[in-house]
């Protein structure tokens, strides 16, 4: 870069948006031109998620739990199936249902249109900013 050329400052603030119960969370990467979107509904430190938060933003009360939409603990059901192929096939429908509403949430958001184009892994989904 020459002492004539600029960089763009980058806003690398994590903004959110409520819908309902569920908060959308637009996170950028630091140093990079990547944004995370994901879905955090209510939970509990020792509860429902196995990824958990706290969000304070002006929008949510304060020392309140959120999980990650997507890592809800199994179902009772679920969980008591012996290991083998049925539980497995039972564990991925549940998960892949989850990222599925997931997704669906982020879709009905602020950035709904530039996500659908992005990377979906585990009910987040990627995205590349200029």
């Amino acid at each position: 870069m020459t002492t004539t050329e600029t960089r763009t400052k980058r806003d690398y603030t994590t903004k959110y948006q409520q819908m309902g119960d569920a908060i959308i969370q637009y996170c950028p990467i630091i140093g990079t031109n990547t944004v995370v979107l994901s879905v955090w509904v209510p939970s509990k430190l020792c509860g429902n998620h196995s990824t958990i938060t706290t969000i304070r933003c002006g929008i949510t009360e304060s020392k309140k739990w959120y999980g990650r939409m997507g890592t809800e603990r199994l179902p009772e059901d679920i969980d008591a199936l012996p290991c083998g192929e049925g539980r497995f096939a039972a564990v991925k429908q549940y998960h892949e249902q989850l990222y599925a509403d997931a997704y669906e949430l982020i879709y009905q958001s602020h950035w709904g249109e530039i996500a659908k184009n992005g990377h979906h892994c585990s009910g987040e989904i990627d995205i590349r900013v200029d």
